[in-house]
């Protein structure tokens, strides 16, 4: 296998996943805007998150003390 033809195979591999990506992702934005409560439940889950993220932080710096 000559080194021009890896590479072609390279390329054509991931302009295949980004293809499948892309298709993904559309069905997930789909998905999304046919949920009405997108919204809320995004909000909910970064609010989580944070609150998670702020109570390991605070945790940590007690140990640190």
């Amino acid at each position: 296998m000559l080194i021009d033809e890896k590479d072609e195979s390279k390329t054509e591999k991931k302009s295949q996943s980004a293809k499948e990506i892309a298709e993904i992702m559309v069905e997930n934005m789909k998905a999304n805007m046919a949920n009405p409560n997108f919204w809320a439940e995004k909000e909910e889950r970064l609010r989580k998150a944070r609150d998670e993220v702020l109570k390991k932080r605070k945790e940590r710096q007690k140990t640190e003390e």
